[in-house]
């Protein structure tokens, strides 16, 4: 019934300035409204971490990567959430891609980890392998570097904790041994004839 009601009354959400008019208002109120019905949330609950909770999202019109492990999220403008393959995500996520004056794009790219209770606002970018940790505030236009570890919030920034760019397939200071068996098993979790 969402998914009906989404693609039939309240139609794509656009990036770029928000109209400001009754009828947008009305229609984000809606969705959420069903977003967040017992109805729909018991429907899904079975589905958290699975593939199926992927396509739940996907027919509401986000663009989500393939072997995604996704919790609920809390967001209204679906169709503005861009996220890769093998992403991690917490529970109790916020990807909030409006405020009052504009929608903007949010993109996580692939290896990205968005954990616990964070909140990604519009034109945040969580770029290749980075990590929000819990309770990581990213502001508008935020980008997350590659391979970075940020959690929290000072001063409505969130704390850069290390940084390392250098990191080939995130393996990079592993001993050669380990490095070529975690690349194995990576090669291996990527093939669909053993996924």
């Amino acid at each position: 019934l969402t998914v009906a009601l989404k693609r039939l009354i309240i139609g794509k959400f656009a990036a770029g300035k928000r109209p400001g008019t009754l009828r947008d208002v009305l229609r984000r109120w809606l969705l959420d409204r069903f977003t967040r019905h017992s109805l729909f949330l018991g429907a899904t609950e079975p589905y958290v971490n699975t593939e199926l909770l992927s396509w739940k999202y996907r027919l509401l019109g986000a663009r989500i990567g393939s072997r995604v492990n996704v919790d609920f999220f809390d967001s209204v403008e679906f169709d503005l959430l861009d996220i890769g393959d093998e992403v991690v995500f917490g529970s109790c996520v916020v990807l909030a891609p409006s405020d009052d004056a504009e929608d903007l794009p949010i993109r996580i790219d692939d290896g990205a980890n968005v954990l616990d209770h964070s909140v990604l606002l519009g034109g945040v970018t969580v770029e290749r392998r980075a990590v929000t940790g819990t309770c990581t505030l990213g502001p508008k236009r935020h980008v997350f570097p590659a391979t970075s570890i940020s959690t929290g919030r000072v001063r409505g920034a969130p704390v850069l904790l290390k940084f390392q760019g250098d990191v080939e397939d995130g393996t990079s200071k592993l001993p050669e041994a380990d490095r070529e068996r975690v690349l194995e098993a990576l090669a291996a979790h990527r093939d669909p004839a053993v996924f």
